[in-house]
């Protein structure tokens, strides 16, 4: 799930990641990225820190407490010069490199897979 509330940046962020293969949920705001966690759970959670209503990190901090977040591998991303409540996440910066965005979710959507099988691996 990809959460932005600038459409120009949450359309050129989807297209890249639909590029690179990615299947992409937009949610333009913490409140529409709730309601869509509620609806079904995904695996990676990309949000904007900065929205109108709630911050990304009180987004996927209720998320957390009603359940929503499952084993999604979560990702903070801003313009903000001290984005507060991320500890815990990782942040990228803004203004992003694309290329270097894909590649960074590409590794971290990887690490995320492997540590479930891993996780499931050792229950056995």
């Amino acid at each position: 799930m990809l959460v932005e509330d600038d459409d120009d940046t949450r359309d050129l962020m989807a297209l890249a990641l639909r590029g690179a293969g990615f299947e992409v949920h937009p949610a333009a705001s913490g409140r529409e990225a709730l309601d869509l966690l509620e609806a079904k759970p995904y695996d990676l959670l990309v949000t904007d820190y900065d929205m109108p209503g709630m911050t990304g990190t009180e987004m996927l901090q209720i998320a957390e407490q009603r359940g929503l977040v499952r084993a999604a591998r979560s990702l903070i991303v801003t313009a903000h010069p001290s984005p507060k409540g991320t500890e815990g996440f990782p942040v990228v910066r803004k203004p992003l490199d694309l290329a270097r965005f894909v590649a960074l979710l590409r590794s971290f959507h990887a690490a995320g897979i492997e540590a479930l099988r891993l996780g499931g691996e050792e229950g056995n």
